[in-house]
C-alpha cells in the first residue's frame, strides 16, 4: 500500500501532461515515501493516452489509470478516491507543483491525530509570484475560508462528510470543507508551502469565471450562510440551479427571493459598478450615502436582518 494517494483529474491537458509527469516523478524520487498517483482522464485523446500509458510504466512510483467519458472536476475526484489505494490522500492538479516538504509534512500530521492539513501556498501568474498562508479556518462559512488548492485529509474525514458533490463544477472543496463532520475534524494549518497554484485564462476556479459566485451561493444556501450572500447574476443563478433538476438543494424562500426577486437584477447591477469602481469611486458613494443619511453600499448589498438571523454560525 503506499504511503499517500494524490488524485489528478484531466481533460485536454496534452500541453500540461510532459512538465506534469516530470515533476510526479521528481517530487517520488525525493519523496522518504512510497507515492500513487490516480489520474481520471476524461474522454482522452490518443496524445494523451500515450503519455499517460508510458508514464504508467513508471518505476519511481504507483500510478493507476481510469479513462472514462467526460464528468465534473468532483465526479472525478470521488471516482480517484474510490480507487486510491491509501488513506491519506490529497489533489494534484495538472497544470500545478507539489512540494515534497509539504508532502512529507501532511503525511506525518495525518500519520497522527490529523484529519485534514491545510497548506501555505504560492500562485504564479506570469512572472509574478505571490505567498499565502494556510486558507483554511473551520470556525468560518465565508469563501475566503476555504481550503486552498494543496490540501490532505485522511479518508476517515471523507467517509463522514461523505463524497464531493458532483453537480458542482468550480466550488464543490468548497461546499465539501464547510460540512460539519469536515469543520469538526481535527485539522491542522501548516506554514509549510504546499505547492504552487498556476493561474491563467484557463483555470476553473481563481474567481474569474463568474459561475464560481454563482456556486459559492448554492453552497451558502445549504449550509446555513445565508449572512455571508451577496448579490449575484439572477439569470446564471437560474440557469445553474436548473442544472442540478431533482437535486436542487432546499434553499430557504426568502434568500432565493434575495438573490432571484423582483429586485435581485437591479441590486447586483448596483453591487458590479460598485466592486469594479475605483476605491476613491467608492469612498465617495459611501460618504454620499452617510451624508444623505442612507444605507452605504456594502451595507445594501447585505442581506436583511432577518435573513441573517436564521444563518448557522
Amino acid at each position: 500500500m503506499p504511503d499517500i494517494s494524490l488524485i489528478t483529474s484531466l481533460y485536454r491537458s496534452d500541453e500540461h501532461l510532459p512538465t506534469y509527469i516530470e515533476a510526479v516523478e521528481s517530487v517520488a524520487r525525493d519523496l522518504a515515501l512510497s507515492l500513487e498517483v490516480v489520474i481520471v482522464a476524461n474522454d482522452a485523446t490518443d496524445a494523451e493516452r500515450h503519455l499517460l500509458d508510458t508514464f504508467a510504466l513508471s518505476d519511481v512510483l504507483q500510478v493507476t489509470l481510469i479513462y472514462c467519458p467526460r464528468e465534473t472536476l468532483y465526479a472525478s475526484w470521488n471516482r480517484g478516491i474510490a480507487s486510491a489505494n491509501s488513506d491519506i490522500i490529497g489533489f494534484w492538479n495538472v497544470d500545478d507543483f507539489r512540494t515534497v516538504e509539504g508532502l512529507q509534512t501532511g503525511y506525518t500530521h495525518l500519520s497522527g491525530s490529523a484529519e485534514l492539513v491545510e497548506f501555505a501556498f504560492e500562485v504564479r501568474e506570469g512572472e509574478t509570484t505571490k505567498s499565502y498562508p494556510p486558507q483554511y479556518q473551520p470556525d468560518s462559512l465565508s469563501p475566503k475560508a476555504c481550503t486552498g488548492p494543496f490540501f490532505m485529509f485522511h479518508r476517515e474525514v471523507y467517509t463522514r462528510a461523505g463524497e464531493f458533490n458532483p453537480y458542482f463544477r468550480i466550488s464543490g472543496d468548497y461546499e465539501w470543507c464547510k460540512r460539519p463532520p469536515v469543520r469538526e475534524a481535527n485539522v491542522v494549518r501548516s506554514d509549510v508551502v504546499g505547492g504552487t497554484f498556476i493561474q491563467h485564462d484557463s483555470n476553473l476556479s481563481g474567481g474569474r469565471n463568474p459561475r464560481q459566485h454563482i456556486e459559492y451561493a448554492i453552497a451558502l444556501l445549504m449550509n446555513g450562510g445565508y449572512h455571508l450572500l451577496r448579490p449575484i447574476d439572477p439569470t446564471l443563478f437560474q440557469q445553474v440551479w436548473a442544472e442540478w433538476g431533482d437535486n436542487t438543494p432546499a434553499a430557504l424562500p426568502e434568500a432565493l427571493d434575495w438573490l432571484i426577486g423582483d429586485e435581485a437584477e437591479a441590486r447586483y447591477a448596483d453591487y458590479e459598478h460598485y466592486r469594479q469602481a475605483s476605491v476613491w469611486e467608492q469612498r465617495r458613494l459611501t460618504w454620499t450615502a452617510r451624508l444623505l443619511g442612507k444605507p452605504t453600499p456594502v451595507e445594501r448589498f447585505q442581506p436583511p436582518a432577518s435573513l441573517k438571523a436564521q444563518a448557522s454560525s
